[in-house]
């Protein structure tokens, strides 16, 4: 009977923990789900329009471009400074747009920019004798709309553009 009891092996002692951590039920990790930011209509319907009119801006300078080179007779002037500078904001806006469709805030910043510079540039570079009090004033009231139109649609979810 000894060699028997010999055999046997003891139980080995466990740690309290072990034991406690037996006893519980598992656990799993909780689901979470996380969703995207919602961009709203009134935004979406603003940057589609807005992507249909810098498309519509640059196929007018396309054709412009085009209608320079083959009249030049005609009196319009579109040099080739004048030109790339146009297209260059045309594409800024492009990239804008898809900054704030993205809830990008580089987006934001990006459009204020070239909605100023655009049209600082266009007053420095309309000769005086077509500068008039009311295409001054035009200048000043579109962009404004532009701008506001943007904050008041942005403003409510300015937290969700990172």
């Amino acid at each position: 009977m000894d060699n028997y009891d010999s055999q046997v092996e003891s139980p080995k002692k466990r740690h309290p923990l072990e034991e406690a951590r037996e006893a519980l039920p598992p656990v799993s990790p909780p689901s979470i789900t996380v969703q995207p930011p919602k961009r709203g209509t009134g935004l979406t319907i603003w940057l589609v329009v807005s992507a249909i009119l810098v498309l519509g801006g640059i196929v007018a300078l396309q054709w412009l471009q085009s209608q320079v080179a083959a009249n030049p007779a005609a009196g319009l002037i579109l040099t080739p400074t004048l030109f790339s500078i146009v297209f260059t904001s045309f594409l800024l806006y492009g990239i804008s747009l898809v900054g704030i469709w993205r809830l990008k805030r580089w987006g934001v910043y990006g459009f204020v920019a070239v909605v100023v510079f655009a049209e600082l540039f266009g007053f420095l570079t309309t000769p005086p004798q077509f500068r008039s009090l009311g295409g001054a004033l035009s200048e000043l009231i579109v962009p404004g709309i532009q701008l506001l139109t943007l904050y008041w649609l942005v403003a409510k979810r300015w937290r969700e553009f990172t």
